[in-house]
């Protein structure tokens, strides 16, 4: 089994550092490095069907989309990654136009000796569509037209007098004739708006119409559309992009893959009409995101794709002790790969400084992270992951967001433990419910699965049970062990306690807890160190 010499350390940051971020010139090593989520998502995701596909920030998903972009035009299937990142800021319609425009250029067909002609009309008409689009991308939203038409009238009028008679045995005759013309012309003018949503309308049956044309010089018959990061089109234009795009694209072999942070998604508005594609019926919802609650397999898959980055140099399983190794699933929440990335770089600073001190850092040394080095690292980064929540993804809702999370930080301290309960249909119906899905979108808090308890007063009322993030962990329970959820049921019901359960009500609710009543239920409940450090 390979370890880590400190001599070999600069080239296992260099490759992690490479590693954290997945974009185009990092594609190549991405995809020979490559580790499948679960058996078959490949197939699944390559299939004709559109589909809406969900997850936290660092889960990768765009290291998928690159991976099967690869594979899809190894058989010469069409394929457009649009990272909607690009468009940020941009109003509605123009972020539409901005997604035909890169639509337009990805799938054009390649020129080929076999349908030279046809493949190059195709090409020309999609050029000249590009264009249109472009002038209309520069168009201001409103535009005012004059319509102006003539009409000419011609009107004719005569008359006409023959004249016979016999003189000297001779017919003689004259005709005389008059004839009068006028011309009248009619001209009105007026003036209407046109929006540059009723100009694309106008084009819809055109693009459509070029898209089958496209679909029909494709080896395969269909074309598979990436928007990466849809979450940063504005929320409420949302349903109308993929309205448009579903238009067009029906029934001509272009499917669309909608991929990013499952709260921040708004495909479908119902209505009448109704706006958008509608998931399960329009849209298949593809969840790229294993949690807490399947612990093992993001285990499994967070070290295979380390292995990947960081052979021949180290094994995780030398790299890693055997508690350090679970503590890094549970700071990521599961398989976050960006984040199991960057913190076992920020872990080996740690490790490199807690040797430092020892006297042990030398060439020839052997490096191993801990666990005090994993919770070392993630406190120095929860101001970072704060920031990046707050300022960068929740966007308009980042007041709230930053106050929930404040509230719940200070429920947990209140408990002294690291866990809340919420119960389920308040979790999915409430504002303060959909604020705390999103909380976990954001990576501040982490799913584990549903439970029930079974006394009390929220007896049998279904709960769902939330780790709080571990850079968020007071110093004081540092010393105290976690409860191994995942090894075992047993283990697990250690967490279904009546005194973790959350609303926002919790201050008020405690208030009228009598102190002998609060001591009462802290003696019935054992109160097991959170973490134990055993390094």
């Amino acid at each position: 089994m390979a370890e880590l010499h400190i001599r070999n350390l600069g080239e296992v940051r260099k490759a992690l550092a490479k590693a954290a971020r997945t974009d185009a010139s990092t594609a190549d090593s991405v995809v020979d490095r490559f580790v499948e989520l679960t058996p078959g998502l490949q197939d699944k995701l390559s299939a004709e069907r559109h589909q809406l596909l969900t997850g936290r920030r660092g889960t990768g998903k765009s290291t998928l989309l690159f991976v099967l972009r690869k594979n899809l035009k190894s058989k010469q299937i069409p394929v457009a990654i649009l990272d909607m990142e690009k468009y940020n800021g941009r109003d509605y319609p123009d972020v539409l136009i901005e997604v035909l425009i890169a639509l337009m250029r990805e799938i054009q067909p390649k020129l080929t000796a076999r349908e030279f002609l046809p493949r190059l009309r195709l090409k020309w008409k999609m050029s000249s569509l590009e264009s249109e689009l472009r002038q209309m991308l520069t168009d201001p939203q409103r535009l005012v037209k004059q319509l102006s038409r003539r009409v000419n009238n011609k009107r004719d009028s005569g008359a006409q007098i023959a004249l016979k008679g016999n003189y000297a045995g001779q017919e003689a005759g004259a005709t005389a004739s008059a004839q009068r013309s006028r011309d009248e012309e009619i001209s009105a003018v007026g003036e209407y708006e046109e929006f540059k949503i009723q100009r694309l309308q106008s084009i819809a049956a055109r693009i459509s119409d070029l898209l089958v044309d496209v679909m029909k010089v494709s080896p395969d018959g269909h074309a598979v559309v990436f928007l990466d990061d849809y979450y940063f089109v504005p929320i409420n234009d949302q349903p109308s992009v993929l309205g448009y795009l579903h238009q067009v694209c029906k029934g001509t072999g272009v499917w669309l893959k909608v991929g990013g942070v499952g709260s921040r998604l708004h495909p479908y508005v119902d209505g009448h009409p109704p706006v958008g594609m509608e998931p399960g019926h329009d849209l298949s919802v593809v969840p790229l995101d294993v949690t807490l609650a399947d612990f093992a397999t993001a285990r499994r898959f967070l070290e295979d794709v380390l292995a990947g980055v960081v052979s021949p140099y180290v094994t995780p399983t030398e790299l890693f002790t055997d508690d350090s190794r679970n503590r890094m699933v549970l700071a990521c929440g599961g398989a976050v790969t960006r984040d199991y990335i960057t913190l076992t770089e920020a872990s080996l600073d740690e490790a490199v400084e807690r040797m430092s001190k020892k006297g042990e850092y030398h060439e020839d040394a052997i490096l191993k992270i801990w666990a005090v080095d994993i919770q070392s690292a993630v406190k120095k980064q929860m101001n970072v992951k704060e920031q990046e929540a707050f300022q960068r993804d929740a966007e308009s809702d980042a007041s709230a967001l930053s106050n929930r999370w404040r509230d719940i930080c200070d429920f947990v301290a209140s408990t002294g433990e690291s866990f809340v309960l919420v119960p389920q249909a308040q979790l999915e119906r409430d504002v303060w419910g959909k604020e705390i899905q999103q909380l976990e979108n954001l990576r501040l808090i982490h799913r584990i699965k549903d439970t029930k308890l079974k006394s009390g007063a929220s007896a049998g009322i279904k709960m769902m049970v939330f780790m709080i993030d571990l850079g968020q962990q007071a110093n004081v329970r540092l010393s105290k062990k976690i409860p191994e959820f995942w090894t075992s049921v047993a283990e697990f019901d250690n967490l279904r306690r009546s005194s973790w359960i959350y609303t926002p009500d919790w201050r008020e609710k405690k208030a009228k807890d009598s102190g002998s009543a609060i001591a009462h239920s802290s003696s019935d409940e054992e109160s097991e160190p959170l973490f134990n450090y055993e390094d």
